[in-house]
């Protein structure tokens, strides 16, 4: 849904601000990119696929999820319970080793 996809992206940029606002992760962030010989737009891609791992396990966390799958197992159901998109609900039953 296009609520599903708001909220992700909300909670996804707000990952990013405490990643900036945290010092430690600042400092790791500017010496990964920095020093890393891995090209550049492998580095940003890494860092984008961190706050999204991050913003599904808040999202969607695995314990929830794995009860509700007993009950609701079907994607469309899922992904209204816990106001994601399909396609976020997808992504996050994969990592959880969870088939429909």
């Amino acid at each position: 849904t296009n609520t599903g996809r708001q909220r992700f992206t909300k909670i996804h940029e707000t990952i990013h601000i405490i990643q900036y606002l945290d010092p430690e992760s600042r400092q790791f962030i500017n010496e990964f990119a920095f020093y890393e010989t891995l090209p550049k737009e492998l580095i940003k891609k890494l860092i984008e696929s961190s706050a999204n791992n991050a913003t599904s396990m808040y999202l969607v966390p695995e314990d929830e999820l794995k009860r509700v799958f007993n009950i609701k197992n079907d994607l469309e159901t899922l992904a209204n319970y816990f106001q994601v998109s399909f396609q976020s609900m997808g992504y996050r039953l994969k990592d959880c080793n969870l088939l429909i």
